[in-house]
């Protein structure tokens, strides 16, 4: 079981993944959704019964105690959301130990077995970023998650900014992006892919101050729609 920590912010770039595709597509009604196996995929730490087994004993503290929100136990902050289109997959959420802006991060995904976790490598930024010049921001998007073919796809969207010491907008770029991970079921244990980037917009600031500027974008790839 692996150290139970999550990080707020972290920053990356994430290779686009050309053809993935982006728009999910609902369970027929009275359907039983049955999880599949994902090609490739790593396996998750789990089944544990709760969040007492992987974080401790809940606490009794005010959210934003620490500058942090969700549900406080012994060993790290949890923020859970119910996933209303999840087939096999009850809910979903992430946690972390430490101050808001130091650890490693992790998801769990529920299941009728209990919840699976995974550690989310550095990279993989949770929260915004603190460089004043270059702020940076990512999370999951559960509400736009869907089951579909089998397979759990889990939204996660990002953001990130860098700006030119002292020169106002000129030179400034800003970037927004959109990944997909898969997510299935082997032998009742949860097992999830890499993630794939479905869709970037790059955009940039060029020109003179004080009002001869220009911001020009670049779209790839087809964003999930919210």
């Amino acid at each position: 079981m692996p150290a139970h920590s999550l990080s707020i912010a972290l920053l990356a770039s994430l290779a686009l993944a050309c053809g993935a595709s982006s728009t999910p597509r609902p369970i027929t009604p009275g359907a039983t959704p049955v999880a599949r196996d994902i090609a490739g995929a790593t396996p998750l730490h789990g089944p544990f019964a709760g969040w007492d087994e992987i974080c401790g004993a809940a606490l009794a503290r005010e959210e934003g105690d620490d500058g942090s929100s969700g549900v406080h136990h012994e060993r790290c902050t949890v923020q859970e959301s119910e996933l209303s289109s999840g087939g096999a997959f009850l809910g979903m959420a992430t946690y972390h130990e430490g101050s808001p802006y130091q650890g490693s991060s992790y998801l769990a995904l529920r299941t009728a077995r209990g919840w699976f976790v995974t550690e989310v490598p550095d990279g993989r930024p949770f929260g915004g970023g603190l460089s004043h010049h270059s702020p940076s921001s990512r999370s999951f998007d559960p509400a736009t998650t869907r089951f579909e073919d089998g397979a759990l796809r889990i939204v996660e969207r990002g953001s990130a900014s860098s700006f030119m010491p002292g020169q106002g907008p000129i030179g400034s770029s800003s970037r927004q992006w959109t990944s997909v991970t898969s997510c299935g079921l082997r032998d009742g244990v949860v097992v999830c892919a890499p993630p794939q980037e479905v869709y970037r917009e790059t955009c940039q600031v060029t020109g003179e101050l004080p009002d001869r500027t220009e911001r020009a974008c670049e779209e790839h790839g087809e964003d999930v729609p919210r």
